[in-house]
Protein backbone atom coordinates (compact mmCIF):
# COMPACT_ATOMS: atom_id res chain seq x y z
CA UNK A 1 0.00 0.00 0.00
CA UNK A 2 1.29 3.79 -0.69
CA UNK A 3 0.40 6.30 1.50
CA UNK A 4 -2.20 4.31 3.84
CA UNK A 5 -3.94 6.46 6.78
CA UNK A 6 -1.90 4.74 9.23
CA UNK A 7 1.00 6.64 7.79
CA UNK A 8 -0.79 9.93 7.28
CA UNK A 9 -2.64 9.50 10.94
CA UNK A 10 0.04 8.28 13.23
CA UNK A 11 4.12 10.02 13.09
CA UNK A 12 5.12 12.78 12.33
CA UNK A 13 1.84 14.29 10.34
CA UNK A 14 -0.28 12.86 13.57
CA UNK A 15 2.21 15.03 15.71
CA UNK A 16 2.02 18.34 13.50
CA UNK A 17 -2.17 17.57 12.74
CA UNK A 18 -3.19 16.84 16.46
CA UNK A 19 -2.11 19.89 18.02
CA UNK A 20 -4.36 21.86 15.94
CA UNK A 21 -7.65 21.54 17.48
CA UNK A 22 -10.10 21.77 14.45
CA UNK A 23 -8.99 21.56 11.05
CA UNK A 24 -11.34 23.97 8.33
CA UNK A 25 -14.61 22.44 7.18
CA UNK A 26 -13.72 23.35 3.62
CA UNK A 27 -11.03 20.91 3.19
CA UNK A 28 -13.20 18.29 5.06
CA UNK A 29 -16.69 18.83 2.81
CA UNK A 30 -14.23 18.63 -0.52
CA UNK A 31 -12.74 15.34 0.48
CA UNK A 32 -15.71 13.79 1.72
CA UNK A 33 -17.55 14.80 -1.67
CA UNK A 34 -14.75 13.57 -4.02
CA UNK A 35 -15.24 10.31 -1.70
CA UNK A 36 -18.57 10.06 -2.41
CA UNK A 37 -18.16 10.55 -5.55
CA UNK A 38 -15.66 7.70 -6.63
CA UNK A 39 -18.27 5.55 -4.55
CA UNK A 40 -21.04 6.60 -7.27
CA UNK A 41 -22.72 8.61 -5.19
CA UNK A 42 -24.27 11.41 -7.04
CA UNK A 43 -23.22 14.78 -6.28
CA UNK A 44 -26.90 15.65 -4.63
CA UNK A 45 -26.39 13.64 -2.22
CA UNK A 46 -22.70 14.10 -1.22
CA UNK A 47 -22.38 16.27 1.35
CA UNK A 48 -20.53 17.12 4.55
CA UNK A 49 -23.42 17.59 6.86
CA UNK A 50 -20.91 19.21 9.93
CA UNK A 51 -21.81 23.06 11.22
CA UNK A 52 -18.80 25.40 11.64
CA UNK A 53 -15.64 23.40 12.01
CA UNK A 54 -14.62 19.55 12.55
CA UNK A 55 -12.25 18.02 15.32
CA UNK A 56 -8.82 16.98 13.36
CA UNK A 57 -9.81 13.30 14.72
CA UNK A 58 -12.67 13.25 12.57
CA UNK A 59 -10.41 13.55 9.26
CA UNK A 60 -8.16 10.65 10.29
CA UNK A 61 -11.55 8.97 10.90
CA UNK A 62 -12.36 9.69 7.09
CA UNK A 63 -8.95 8.59 5.95
CA UNK A 64 -8.96 5.60 7.90
CA UNK A 65 -12.17 4.07 6.39
CA UNK A 66 -11.32 4.40 3.25
CA UNK A 67 -10.35 1.42 0.91
CA UNK A 68 -6.42 1.70 0.09
CA UNK A 69 -6.85 2.87 -3.58
CA UNK A 70 -8.98 5.79 -2.41
CA UNK A 71 -6.68 6.97 0.34
CA UNK A 72 -3.82 7.19 -1.92
CA UNK A 73 -6.05 9.16 -3.90
CA UNK A 74 -7.21 11.45 -1.05
CA UNK A 75 -3.82 12.03 0.07
CA UNK A 76 -2.76 13.40 -2.89
CA UNK A 77 -6.28 16.02 -3.45
CA UNK A 78 -5.04 16.96 0.85
CA UNK A 79 -1.56 17.67 -0.21
CA UNK A 80 -2.64 19.88 -3.10
CA UNK A 81 -5.86 21.51 -0.96
CA UNK A 82 -2.77 22.22 1.71
CA UNK A 83 -0.69 24.36 -0.39
CA UNK A 84 -0.76 28.16 -0.35
CA UNK A 85 -3.41 29.29 -3.07
CA UNK A 86 -1.96 32.58 -5.04
CA UNK A 87 -3.28 34.17 -8.03
CA UNK A 88 -1.31 34.54 -11.02
CA UNK A 89 1.20 37.47 -11.78
CA UNK A 90 0.63 39.04 -15.33
CA UNK A 91 3.19 41.03 -16.63
CA UNK A 92 2.41 43.53 -19.43
CA UNK A 93 4.78 44.99 -22.06
CA UNK A 94 4.62 47.12 -25.09
CA UNK A 95 6.87 49.12 -27.46
CA UNK A 96 7.05 51.03 -30.48
CA UNK A 97 8.03 54.40 -31.62
CA UNK A 98 6.53 57.74 -31.83
CA UNK A 99 5.42 59.69 -34.67
CA UNK A 100 7.50 62.52 -35.87
CA UNK A 101 4.31 65.03 -34.67
CA UNK A 102 4.60 64.07 -31.15
CA UNK A 103 5.60 66.55 -28.82
CA UNK A 104 8.25 66.53 -26.35
CA UNK A 105 7.11 65.57 -22.78
CA UNK A 106 9.09 63.65 -20.06
CA UNK A 107 7.18 60.47 -21.72
CA UNK A 108 7.50 61.59 -25.33
CA UNK A 109 9.86 62.79 -28.50
CA UNK A 110 9.31 63.12 -32.07
CA UNK A 111 10.70 59.73 -34.05
CA UNK A 112 11.52 58.54 -30.48
CA UNK A 113 11.50 54.72 -29.68
CA UNK A 114 9.21 53.94 -26.19
CA UNK A 115 9.10 51.02 -24.13
CA UNK A 116 7.16 49.67 -21.10
CA UNK A 117 5.90 47.25 -18.53
CA UNK A 118 4.49 46.24 -15.20
CA UNK A 119 2.97 43.60 -13.28
CA UNK A 120 -0.84 43.22 -11.65
CA UNK A 121 -2.32 40.24 -9.61
CA UNK A 122 -4.33 38.34 -11.92
CA UNK A 123 -7.00 39.39 -9.25
CA UNK A 124 -5.98 43.10 -8.50
CA UNK A 125 -6.89 44.57 -5.45
CA UNK A 126 -9.27 47.39 -7.04
CA UNK A 127 -8.72 51.40 -6.63
CA UNK A 128 -11.61 52.89 -8.65
CA UNK A 129 -14.22 51.14 -10.56
CA UNK A 130 -17.59 52.25 -12.94
CA UNK A 131 -19.68 50.69 -15.24
CA UNK A 132 -17.27 51.57 -17.82
CA UNK A 133 -13.40 50.75 -16.44
CA UNK A 134 -11.46 49.94 -13.81
CA UNK A 135 -8.65 51.25 -11.96
CA UNK A 136 -6.38 48.51 -10.33
CA UNK A 137 -3.32 48.05 -8.34
CA UNK A 138 -0.05 47.38 -10.07
CA UNK A 139 3.85 47.01 -9.30
CA UNK A 140 7.24 47.10 -11.07
CA UNK A 141 6.31 49.64 -13.20
CA UNK A 142 8.75 50.87 -15.82
CA UNK A 143 9.34 53.00 -18.92
CA UNK A 144 11.87 53.78 -21.57
CA UNK A 145 12.07 56.88 -23.71
CA UNK A 146 14.95 56.65 -26.99
CA UNK A 147 16.32 53.55 -24.87
CA UNK A 148 17.25 54.93 -21.79
CA UNK A 149 15.13 54.67 -18.78
CA UNK A 150 12.58 57.41 -17.83
CA UNK A 151 11.90 57.59 -13.72
CA UNK A 152 8.21 58.11 -14.02
CA UNK A 153 5.41 55.86 -12.55
CA UNK A 154 1.60 56.40 -13.34
CA UNK A 155 -0.68 58.29 -11.12
CA UNK A 156 -3.18 54.99 -12.51
CA UNK A 157 -3.63 52.50 -15.04
CA UNK A 158 -6.96 51.78 -16.28
CA UNK A 159 -8.56 49.16 -17.97
CA UNK A 160 -11.90 49.64 -19.83
CA UNK A 161 -14.76 47.86 -19.90
CA UNK A 162 -16.35 46.18 -23.50
CA UNK A 163 -19.13 48.75 -22.97
CA UNK A 164 -16.97 52.03 -23.07
CA UNK A 165 -15.03 50.05 -26.01
CA UNK A 166 -12.22 48.02 -24.31
CA UNK A 167 -8.42 49.20 -24.07
CA UNK A 168 -6.17 51.06 -21.97
CA UNK A 169 -5.29 53.86 -19.66
CA UNK A 170 -2.33 54.77 -18.33
CA UNK A 171 -2.09 58.29 -17.29
CA UNK A 172 1.33 60.00 -16.39
CA UNK A 173 0.25 63.14 -14.84
CA UNK A 174 -2.76 64.08 -13.26
CA UNK A 175 -5.95 62.15 -11.23
CA UNK A 176 -8.61 59.97 -11.95
CA UNK A 177 -11.04 62.14 -12.30
CA UNK A 178 -8.77 64.42 -14.74
CA UNK A 179 -6.07 62.82 -16.39
CA UNK A 180 -3.59 65.83 -17.83
CA UNK A 181 -1.29 63.46 -20.15
CA UNK A 182 -0.66 60.04 -21.05
CA UNK A 183 -1.01 56.94 -23.10
CA UNK A 184 -4.16 55.49 -24.20
CA UNK A 185 -6.20 52.85 -26.36
CA UNK A 186 -9.15 53.20 -24.08
CA UNK A 187 -12.48 52.94 -26.21
CA UNK A 188 -10.07 51.49 -29.03
CA UNK A 189 -9.19 47.95 -28.13
CA UNK A 190 -10.22 44.61 -26.37
CA UNK A 191 -11.51 44.26 -23.12
CA UNK A 192 -8.38 42.75 -21.00
CA UNK A 193 -9.87 41.25 -18.03
CA UNK A 194 -13.07 38.74 -17.23
CA UNK A 195 -15.54 39.57 -15.13
CA UNK A 196 -17.01 42.90 -13.31
CA UNK A 197 -15.49 45.87 -13.05
CA UNK A 198 -15.55 45.74 -9.52
CA UNK A 199 -14.21 42.53 -9.44
CA UNK A 200 -12.23 41.97 -12.85
CA UNK A 201 -9.84 38.88 -13.51
CA UNK A 202 -6.93 39.69 -15.57
CA UNK A 203 -6.29 37.92 -18.43
CA UNK A 204 -3.04 36.79 -20.74
CA UNK A 205 -2.92 37.74 -24.03
CA UNK A 206 -2.38 39.72 -26.75
CA UNK A 207 -3.88 42.66 -27.02
CA UNK A 208 -3.91 45.12 -30.41
CA UNK A 209 -5.59 48.40 -30.29
CA UNK A 210 -7.40 49.93 -33.30
CA UNK A 211 -6.23 53.39 -32.26
CA UNK A 212 -3.44 54.63 -30.26
CA UNK A 213 -2.85 58.21 -28.90
CA UNK A 214 -0.24 60.59 -26.73
CA UNK A 215 -2.47 63.27 -25.20
CA UNK A 216 -1.20 66.22 -23.08
CA UNK A 217 -3.19 68.84 -21.53
CA UNK A 218 -6.05 66.46 -21.34
CA UNK A 219 -7.03 66.83 -25.00
CA UNK A 220 -4.30 67.38 -27.49
CA UNK A 221 -4.62 63.76 -29.00
CA UNK A 222 -1.63 62.55 -31.25
CA UNK A 223 -2.34 59.59 -33.34
CA UNK A 224 0.09 56.86 -33.06
CA UNK A 225 0.24 53.82 -34.82
CA UNK A 226 -1.58 50.99 -33.52
CA UNK A 227 -0.18 49.37 -30.73
CA UNK A 228 -0.05 45.81 -29.22
CA UNK A 229 -0.17 44.98 -25.37
CA UNK A 230 1.57 41.87 -24.44
CA UNK A 231 0.33 40.04 -21.24
CA UNK A 232 1.65 37.03 -20.20
CA UNK A 233 1.25 34.67 -17.03
CA UNK A 234 4.26 34.76 -14.78
CA UNK A 235 5.54 30.93 -14.41
CA UNK A 236 5.17 29.63 -10.70
CA UNK A 237 8.65 29.94 -8.52
CA UNK A 238 10.74 26.50 -8.61
CA UNK A 239 10.24 27.23 -4.33
CA UNK A 240 6.77 25.99 -5.21
CA UNK A 241 7.41 23.06 -6.96
CA UNK A 242 10.31 22.32 -4.28
CA UNK A 243 7.98 22.43 -1.34
CA UNK A 244 5.75 20.09 -3.22
CA UNK A 245 8.22 17.37 -3.79
CA UNK A 246 9.69 17.97 -0.05
CA UNK A 247 6.73 16.92 1.22
CA UNK A 248 6.75 14.15 -1.31
CA UNK A 249 9.88 12.83 -0.09
CA UNK A 250 8.85 12.77 3.77
CA UNK A 251 5.88 10.87 2.95
CA UNK A 252 8.16 8.58 0.45
CA UNK A 253 10.41 8.21 3.26
CA UNK A 254 8.26 6.91 5.77
CA UNK A 255 7.19 4.56 3.80
CA UNK A 256 10.82 2.68 3.08
CA UNK A 257 11.61 3.20 6.91
CA UNK A 258 8.46 1.40 7.42
CA UNK A 259 9.27 -1.17 5.20
CA UNK A 260 12.89 -1.63 6.12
Amino acid sequence: MFWHSSVFCSGFWHKWLYPVPWVEQSYLGRIARLRGLLRGASPSTTSFNLPGVVPAKRFCHIMSSMKPTLNRRFLLVVVLCWLPAHAATISYSDSGTFTASTPTTPFSGPSEAWAFSFQANSNPTVLESNAGSVDFAFSNFSYSLDNSPVAIVPTFIRFGSSTLGGGWLMCLNGPTTNCLAGLSTLGAGPQMYTGTTSAPTLIPGAFTSNVFVVFVNTTLLFTQPNTTVLATAAIPEPSTFLSLAAGLLVFGGRRLYRRG
